[in-house]
């Protein structure tokens, strides 16, 4: 499904140009005219991209087309359908929190990276058993068979995808060396003492 990207949010707003950051340049109302013709023709596309980077927002509308985003959009349309727009923002909110929970607030980019793939892993494993519960008594038995292999697959790779996390967070632990103590030298010692005792 094509991400549609709204021509009215590229307009420049009243008095943009002070927001602008050294370098920066106010060109979003030929970037809103490129866009129609750029989905088709890759030398407006290359100059869309290049108008976008000399005003710093590339990055900003790139988050428009994020795989993992679009990914993610496509799970929970896939549960709760178009036409629940409320119930869409509540899951997007919900996987938000969640990715957040998951990485923590000192998170590294691969941690981030991991706690986005927990958080797609999750949702696409009860996505798959509410789609087993709803449909069990409809399915041939081969049907069946088909979609316990599936929520058995999604189950396999949220595991993984946990596992993983944490292989990365226990490799990143400061290499603590296990204390060391010459119990030769404290029985020598011990000896020494007694004989001391003994002999004073």
């Amino acid at each position: 499904m094509e991400k549609t990207v709204e021509i009215q949010t590229l307009a420049p707003a009243k008095d943009s140009t002070k927001a602008l950051a050294p370098g920066q340049s106010d060109n979003l109302s030929e970037i809103s005219k490129l866009i129609p013709k750029s989905r088709k023709d890759k030398a407006a596309a290359a100059q869309v991209l290049k108008l976008l980077d000399q005003n710093g927002t590339l990055r900003k509308f790139g988050d428009l087309f994020d795989v993992a985003a679009l990914t993610e959009s496509s799970l929970i349309k896939a549960l709760l359908g178009d036409e629940d727009a409320l119930g869409v923002a509540i899951l997007e909110r919900r996987q938000e929190e969640m990715r957040a929970t998951v990485a923590g607030p000192l998170a590294t980019p691969l941690e981030t990276l991991l706690a986005e793939q927990i958080a797609m892993c999750r949702f696409h494993l009860y996505l798959c058993e509410a789609q087993v519960i709803q449909n069990q008594n409809k399915w041939t038995v081969g049907q069946g068979a088909y979609q316990q292999k599936r929520l058995d697959r999604a189950h396999h790779r949220y595991l993984s995808a946990i596992k993983m996390l944490a292989q990365v967070r226990r490799l990143q632990l400061p290499n603590v060396q296990p204390l060391q103590v010459n119990i030769g030298a404290h029985v020598n010692a011990a000896q020494l003492n007694a004989a001391q005792v003994n002999g004073g």
